[in-house]
């Protein structure tokens, strides 16, 4: 639907939306000793629970992956978002 990678941002109404599927990774030696040098400890950053939170119909519904959190298999299982195979 559009020319790019997988990872994109969209100007819809005014409003920048960034869309497909991006991922930091941290673990690397470089990316650790740059945050030292540059005190980005001193931001306290935090790591995200895995999901998301999906605008469907006017409310919120969790997305959860219970294989990584499986005390939100229950979550997963009722989000209205998808059919059974999607979750």
């Amino acid at each position: 639907d559009g020319y790019g990678g997988r990872v994109r941002t969209d100007n819809i109404d005014g409003f920048k939306l960034d869309r497909g599927f991006q991922v930091f990774l941290d673990a690397y030696p470089d990316v650790q000793d740059y945050f030292r040098e540059a005190g980005i400890e001193k931001l306290k950053l935090k790591q995200f629970q895995p999901g998301a939170l999906v605008y469907n119909n006017g409310e919120f519904s969790r997305v959860a992956d219970p294989l990584r959190r499986p005390q939100d298999l229950f979550t997963a299982l009722s989000a209205p978002v998808g059919d059974l195979f999607d979750k």
